[in-house]
């Protein structure tokens, strides 16, 4: 299982710098982190012990599907948005 999962958009699959900064800092303090397109496959399953909102960019785009999404993962995850 994964301990943070940086939820992102197929546009930065690879992050952000500041991203791979963030994910390298917390790798460094032994947890797993990895990359979630939110509008995967993978995503519809996954079950991170965090999800961390971060670069969704495209979810204006599909809010009804977004929506679908974070709720769902809120119901099996700790999903954590900065302006929540």
């Amino acid at each position: 299982m994964i301990d943070i999962a940086l939820a992102t958009c197929a546009a930065l699959a690879n992050l952000r710098i500041d991203e791979q900064l963030l994910a390298g800092a917390l790798k460094r303090r032994g947890l797993s982190v990895a990359p979630l397109i939110w509008s995967s496959a993978e995503a519809a399953e996954a079950r991170p012990k965090v999800c961390l909102l971060r670069t969704t960019w495209d979810y204006h785009l599909h809010l009804d599907a977004f929506m679908a999404w974070a709720s769902a993962m809120a119901s099996r995850s700790c999903l954590l948005n900065a302006f929540s």
